[in-house]
């Protein structure tokens, strides 16, 4: 795994919840954007299918800038990033795998987190399963 030691989980916090605001605003903003083009609030089907895009757009917002850039816009806010080994940024495989292990530890409601909540630079199985941890920079 790449880096000295895993960003403390505070700070992973701090730049998790940045992404995800970040995904609920421009989920949101195709909510509402629906609401004006048809002057009903969603159904059902719409409810759906703006989870579909929020997901969607996670994909986006997390695996792209961490090949482009090595870092999130939360992780940019929060100093964080997850470099390759040359420097740059993660490998489209790795910065997929970090989007997977983050996306099942907030399904399963961070119990996925327990384990690394002994050790305060334990890595996450994010980082596990990229095999890139995230550090500060």
């Amino acid at each position: 795994m790449d880096g000295a030691g895993a960003a403390p989980l505070s700070t992973r916090w701090s730049a998790a919840a940045a992404d995800a605001a970040a995904v609920l605003l421009l989920a949101a903003l195709a909510v509402l954007g629906a609401r004006l083009q048809t002057g009903e609030s969603p159904r059902l089907p719409g409810i759906v299918w703006a989870l579909g895009v929020a997901v969607y757009l996670s994909v986006f917002a997390t695996v792209v800038p961490l090949v482009l850039f090595g870092k999130t816009v939360g992780m940019a806010l929060a100093d964080l990033s997850a470099r390759s080994a040359s420097g740059g940024g993660l490998p489209a495989a790795a910065a997929f795998r970090r989007w997977l292990a983050t996306a099942a530890t907030a399904a399963t409601a961070g119990l996925l987190l327990f384990w690394t909540a002994s050790h305060p630079e334990a890595p996450t199985p994010a980082d596990r399963f990229s095999g890139h941890a995230l550090t500060v920079d």
